[in-house]
């Protein structure tokens, strides 16, 4: 890509590698948070908001948001087909973001199995939402999360120019803040199944382990209650209160909305074609005192049991990215590391690989979904066991949420601490991976525990 400086010394000019014109205008430092876009929503408009908090800087470097999309909305296929395919040709400028323009959508967990080595029908979908959505979006607004700095950036036509400039009048106006909470609050989200039924499948699980059909299944329930008022209100307090690495707001239409606090990157496919993914698995609740907190962390990165849990799905991706990997270079750089988030610690690794050159993002997407963190190993067989256990679709949670640029590149997170709302209607998931050695007591006291900070947004 090639920029130059327009005379008003605020706007740049650029051409990319695919040949499509952008330009882009500087905001103001300290440039908002994306989340202040929602005050401006009006009907019809699909707006975004993924927004960076504290993690891997590689990661969490920028933040997106948009409020018009300029597609009617695409399915999972015809979002990468709308890319051109220039994967390691397109360069970027140091101070531009990685995402200038593209697909913002979702996956639902099962929509995994489309790719499954013994595929079955999708299962009507819990709130009514689509198994998977994306807009595309020719002007979006880019914060750098280390400088503090901003970018709007859209495509040179005159439609792309004026959802541009709604973008900036947004940003330059005084914040509005959205009104909405759980009704009732927390206290009023009601479990799908109760702590008997969910230790009984844990049970189930386990005993297919101790048989060998498994080695480990993430088991999972759903909580609803009923949301009032815009749900872009949970993301902005989860921003004002420090939000997780991969915090996301989707507009899927008027009375469809997904709030997500998800601390896990599921996928990532650079320009120059580099794959890495991040698997999280294995937690330990956090302590007020830091000399606990600690002695906590360090607890779990020398369990036993959360680390063998850990390695069997390190080597489930291995696997999964050694299908669309360049043969010989799946590497693991950094191993079962703690990362630290506001209620609970986890065990992280880094998994990377270069992409085979004639394998496309499309083709990644689906050799690795749904993550292998959220199923378990082997993938196939855990999948039918959820199935069989959970009785019931997942929706949106444990899916993706993803970016797709022009050229192909991607990004997705896996959807976990992810709400779906649909008029009214609220539902999220919980779960943890059962492996030989769980106890079904402590695994549901896990799920609570991993419910409270979505939890807490949401209820305001």
């Amino acid at each position: 890509m090639r920029t130059t400086q327009r005379p008003d010394e605020t706007t740049y000019e650029a051409v990319a590698a695919d040949g499509t014109r952008l330009r882009a205008r500087l905001i103001p430092r300290p440039a908002p948070s994306p989340d202040r876009l929602l005050g401006h929503v009006q009907p019809g408009d699909r707006p975004f908001a993924l927004v960076s908090g504290r993690g891997d800087p590689s990661l969490t470097r920028w933040s997106y948001g948009a409020l018009e999309a300029c597609s009617p909305h695409l399915d999972f296929i015809t979002a990468f087909d709308a890319t051109r395919g220039h994967l390691g040709v397109r360069s970027l400028p140091d101070d531009w973001p990685p995402f200038t323009g593209g697909a913002v959508g979702y996956l639902s967990y099962d929509e995994g199995w489309r790719w499954a080595a013994r595929p079955r029908p999708p299962r009507p979908q819990p709130l009514g939402l689509p198994p998977e959505r994306f807009h595309r979006y020719d002007a979006l607004y880019a914060r750098n999360e280390r400088t503090g700095s901003g970018l709007v950036i859209w495509e040179a036509r005159p439609d792309a120019a004026r959802r541009a400039r709604r973008i900036e009048q947004a940003l330059l106006r005084p914040e509005r803040r959205l009104r909405g909470q759980l009704v009732g609050g927390a206290s009023k989200l009601h479990p799908r199944v109760d702590r008997a039924s969910h230790e009984a499948r844990i049970s189930s699980a386990l005993r297919l382990i101790a048989e060998g059909e498994i080695y480990q299944v993430n088991l999972t329930y759903a909580l609803e209650g009923r949301f009032r008022g815009h749900p872009g209100a949970a993301l902005q307090r989860l921003v004002q209160d420090g939000a997780p690495p991969f915090s996301a707001y989707l507009g899927v239409d008027d009375e469809a909305h997904v709030v997500s606090a998800s601390p896990e990157c599921f996928l990532e496919l650079n320009a120059d074609g580099r794959l890495r993914t991040f698997p999280i698995k294995g937690t330990h609740r956090r302590a007020p005192a830091p000399d606990r907190d600690v002695a906590l962390a360090a607890a779990l990165r020398a369990d036993p049991k959360e680390r063998a849990e850990h390695l069997m799905i390190v080597d489930l991706l291995r696997n999964d990215l050694g299908r669309v990997a360049r043969p010989g270079t799946v590497e693991v750089p950094s191993l079962a590391y703690v990362e630290s988030f506001p209620t609970v610690h986890h065990l992280t690794t880094t998994i990377e690989a270069d992409l085979d050159p004639m394998r496309t993002g499309a083709e990644v997407l689906a050799a690795t979904f749904p993550g292998g963190s959220i199923t378990g190993a082997p993938k196939q067989a855990a999948m039918e066991v959820i199935d069989a256990l959970e009785d019931e679709a997942r929706g949106l949670y444990t899916g993706a949420l993803a970016w797709i640029d022009r050229g192909g590149a991607l990004r997705a997170s896996i959807a976990i601490r992810t709400a779906e709302v649909h008029q009214g209607a609220l539902r999220f998931g919980v779960g943890g991976g059962i492996v030989a050695d769980s106890v079904p007591a402590r695994e549901w006291e896990e799920t609570r525990l991993k419910a409270q900070a979505l939890a807490g947004a949401l209820a305001g």
